[in-house]
């Protein structure tokens, strides 16, 4: 009876144990509810610069979570002790979000210019309150003589945390 028991516990620990991490994924860490849209990735790789693909959180049960891809609305179920291992970016409990924008000016364009331009996206920012916080910043990143550019970096807080 032992031996039993002892094998028992081999072919089934595996999934009590992935269906426990589940259940503290929903009730105790609570990354997301419905209606949420969130991106996930291996936690010991860095996402990317460029934007993770994102999912809107459709169904939450004790054993799974149904998602549905932003793009092209394709729905996916996963178990949730699947996603306790994974890092879970909410995109509805982020920050709000912080645009950078890079720019390429060539090098004749004089400095008044520059600042022109500068003053107009200032005042693009400032006159939409409902969809800007502030232009946090316009500086020069990068000077290419050789390619003919000074690049300069627009950094802007939008409203919503995207």
């Amino acid at each position: 009876m032992n031996g039993f028991l002892f094998s028992f516990s081999f072919s089934f620990g595996a999934a009590a144990s992935n269906w426990f991490e589940g259940l503290l994924l929903i009730f105790v860490r609570r990354a997301y509810d419905i209606g949420d849209r969130i991106a996930t990735s291996h936690p010991a790789s860095d996402t990317s610069p460029s934007g993770s693909s994102t999912w809107f959180v459709e169904r939450i049960t004790l054993f799974t979570t149904t998602v549905r891809f932003a793009t092209t609305n394709e729905v996916a179920t996963y178990s949730n002790g699947s996603l306790a291992s994974l890092r879970i970016i909410n995109a509805n409990r982020s920050p709000k979000a912080i645009i950078y924008i890079d720019i390429k000016f060539g090098l004749e364009v004089p400095f008044a210019k520059i600042k022109i331009f500068q003053t107009a996206v200032e005042n693009f920012v400032k006159s939409r309150p409902r969809e800007w916080v502030a232009l946090i910043g316009f500086r020069a990143t990068r000077v290419e003589v050789d390619f003919g550019y000074i690049e300069y970096r627009i950094l802007s807080q939008h409203r919503e945390a995207w």
